[in-house]
């Protein structure tokens, strides 16, 4: 399905700025190691890449899978899937990893926490193998065992019971993802070591597997959810938005100090020269570097870079081209500091918002004429 995208996907990555991505930028969001405990004890507030949380319906049924042979048979693949991705995901604490990204494919990939998406699938499909042998009624010929994998599941119960025990003693209380696993995987554990002993039939049981996985996924959910109003998202810059909107023409807005949000903008119809993408063409970053006076020492996914990391004041000491913001059709600079430029005319200042209009820009088209750009007539 995937096939007919390689082509322009090869075509595109060669004219955008991807290339100069490094094995550091990539690497920069890897996964700490112990943010893998989060498959047990879901923390659904974490920073969004890190969150690996499968259900614990999903965890019995992984260490099920992993000691069953006759399971494991069946989804090898998937466990050594699940295994490789998790490695993957920790990134920069994994030796080698920076020549591993230099390999022509993964060196264009950014955030390795983002092959988690292979982990869920992987993990969906080693458990809907286990659910099948599971449903089965000859379940000693069927899980091929000489060990009971109860055994191993009650080792896994043992430590997240040793481990909720470990933090309430050093802490004091649990909140409530570590109460949420710890009783959680105990009526898993018990759900399947019922099924197991065969004191409840396939049917009850997997009925309440569905309704546990619903339960506890949709309950991880909604913990994770941040309501927040219109208002407060599009509040910042608004005031500045709603002056430019007002603005008779067709026009675009640059900002060195990403004063004007592009959330903001998109909701008053607004068109910026700047912003935030990963995948940037390297001609237009090329043009931009030059005409915004800050300087591309490398991949960044923000036109123009912040190279510090206050956004009002990290391009404070670099001053924009306005000839060549004007050929972008540039009609105002939205600034959090003063811009000294010819050229440029203050024409509000909304708190630390300043809004200057380019009186040299250019329209969105024109046609050129022969003696230089300052000859062009606006179609």
């Amino acid at each position: 399905i995937a096939a007919p995208l390689l082509l322009p996907l090869n075509q595109f990555t060669s004219l955008s700025t991807r290339i100069l991505i490094t094995a550091t930028d990539m690497l920069v969001f890897s996964m700490p190691p112990a943010r893998l405990l989060g498959i047990i004890f879901p923390n659904p507030t974490e920073y969004v890449e890190w969150v690996i949380y499968p259900g614990l319906f999903v965890v019995g049924a992984l260490v099920m899978s992993a000691v069953s042979p006759g399971v494991r048979k069946k989804c090898w693949g998937g466990l050594l899937l699940i295994l490789g991705s998790l490695v993957f995901a920790l990134g920069a604490e994994i030796p080698g990893m920076n020549a591993i990204l230099n390999l022509p494919g993964l060196n264009l990939l950014r955030v390795p926490p983002r092959i988690l998406f292979l982990t869920g699938l992987s993990m969906a499909v080693v458990s809907a193998y286990f659910i099948d042998v599971f449903l089965g009624e000859n379940l000693e010929n069927d899980l091929e065992i000489k060990i009971d994998p109860i055994f191993f599941l009650t080792g896994m119960l043992a430590f997240i019971l040793f481990a909720a025990g470990v933090i309430l003693s050093f802490v004091g209380r649990l909140e409530v993802n570590y109460l949420w696993g710890a009783i959680g995987f105990s009526i898993i554990y018990l759900w399947i070591l019922a099924r197991r002993r065969k004191w409840i039939s396939s049917t009850v049981w997997l009925v309440g597997v569905f309704l546990f996985v619903m339960f506890d996924l949709d309950g991880i959910n909604i913990q994770s959810f941040i309501s927040r109003s219109r208002t407060e998202v599009v509040d910042e810059g608004a005031g500045v938005a709603e002056y430019l909107h007002s603005q008779p023409g067709t026009f675009r807005v640059y900002s060195p100090s990403y004063s004007l949000p592009q959330q903001t903008a998109a909701l008053y119809d607004l068109e910026l020269a700047d912003g935030v993408d990963p995948l940037q063409l390297t001609s237009y970053a090329n043009y931009m570097e030059s005409a915004t006076g800050v300087p591309f020492t490398g991949y960044s996914v923000t036109i123009p870079p912040y190279h510090q990391e206050s956004l009002q004041s990290s391009n404070q000491s670099y001053l924009p081209d306005i000839q060549r913001l004007s050929l972008l059709n540039v009609k105002y600079i939205v600034s959090d500091f003063d811009l000294v430029e010819d050229g440029l005319v203050l024409r509000a200042k909304l708190g630390e918002k300043r809004i200057y209009q380019n009186l040299d820009v250019y329209p969105r088209a024109w046609i050129q004429g022969e003696t230089g750009t300052g000859e062009g007539y606006p179609l």
